[in-house]
């Protein structure tokens, strides 16, 4: 009989936690909420050259500040190489990410610009809460400034790149990786967003942006009554193998 309601006490706990620990790759091509490196069109087709990327859009701030836009619009995959201007750009990488910019042949900009790129996921309603883990390199013509997290217009989580260098673009720039976390977000969509800085120049001053995301996770979080369950059923298992030890044996 003991040995019964052992077992049954035991199923009960795995069951409380079967949904526990569920991680969700959000670089699976199978996950429909999932992340893009830039360079893929809507279509999922990699690297088709002055197309529109179906997962990237840029926006034009007027100053440093980043608070009044200038204009925006939706990037372009630019896969021309080794036309201008690559070889200027680090190579794009075949299947994996390519380049984008403003608009179709990365567009001459020819002055000094402040730029945010954004792409969004989806988290979906399966747990009330997720955390996240992002590994992201970024390269940007000509300098990386910021990974930032948002949930509306609402910041979560950031990290700045710190890079000052002219030359941002360039292979020698490794592009980090960066790390972003977050923790307990709810179901729903989020934005990433790139800030990049086009440095001044009368000639040949194109701006774009590279990324690549080496690793990105959702880890659910169950409801609290579930914690609560475990810890119930927990107990009764130390309890019942308590008594089963306290029990004297027949002679």
């Amino acid at each position: 009989m003991m040995k019964r309601a052992f077992g049954l006490v035991a199923l009960l706990l795995l069951g409380s936690v079967a949904g526990w620990g569920y991680t969700i790759d959000l670089l699976d091509p199978g996950y429909s909420g999932r992340l893009w490196n830039t360079g893929w069109t809507s279509g999922g087709t990699y690297g088709t050259n002055d197309v529109q990327d179906g997962h990237y859009t840029w926006v034009r701030w007027t100053d440093s500040t980043r608070t009044v836009i200038s204009s925006s619009g939706s990037a372009y995959i630019i896969n021309d190489a080794p036309a201008f201007p690559f070889p200027y750009w680090r190579a794009n990488e075949p299947n994996v990410a390519a380049w984008v910019s403003t608009g179709a042949n990365a567009p001459n900009i020819g002055q000094e610009a402040w730029f945010s790129w954004s792409t969004t996921f989806t988290l979906p309603s399966l747990y009330p809460g997720w955390n996240i883990t992002l590994n992201v390199s970024v390269w940007a013509d000509n300098r990386p400034q910021a990974i930032r997290l948002f949930s509306g217009s609402t910041e979560l989580a950031s990290v700045a790149t710190n890079y000052t260098g002219d030359q941002g673009h360039v292979s020698s720039f490794p592009g980090g990786p960066y790390s972003l976390t977050a923790m307990g977000l709810a179901p729903g969509t989020y934005t990433i967003r790139f800030d990049t800085y086009n440095i001044s120049g009368s000639n040949g001053n194109p701006t774009g942006l590279f990324v690549r995301f080496n690793e990105a996770t959702a880890l659910g979080i169950p409801e609290p009554s579930t914690y609560a369950l475990m810890g119930t059923v927990g107990l009764a298992l130390f309890l019942l193998r308590r008594r089963k030890k306290s029990t004297p044996t027949q002679g």
